[in-house]
């Protein structure tokens, strides 16, 4: 499964974690100053938690430029696709 979670300018501090189906993650923006230099005073927050039908785990991240890149894989894989 592929996520991307769109936030320019993202901390490399940021936290995402999987425990189980639930996914969650917390991370901050810096904002530019006048001159252009990115700061992490006055940036936006963002956090968001995630339920999904089975266990998954992270197989790949990667933060470019302004999307945190995640691919996940299912921890069983009895069957191809989840309930929708």
């Amino acid at each position: 499964m592929y996520l991307t979670i769109n936030a320019a300018d993202l901390d490399p501090n940021y936290k995402l974690e999987v425990n189980g189906n639930k996914i969650s993650f917390e991370g901050k923006t810096a904002q530019l100053d006048s001159k252009g230099t990115a700061s992490a005073a006055g940036g936006k927050e963002y956090e968001f938690q995630l339920d999904l039908w089975e266990e998954v785990e992270i197989m790949r991240q990667s933060l470019k430029g302004k999307s945190l890149f995640v691919v996940l894989k299912k921890k069983t894989t009895q069957e191809e696709y989840w309930p929708r």
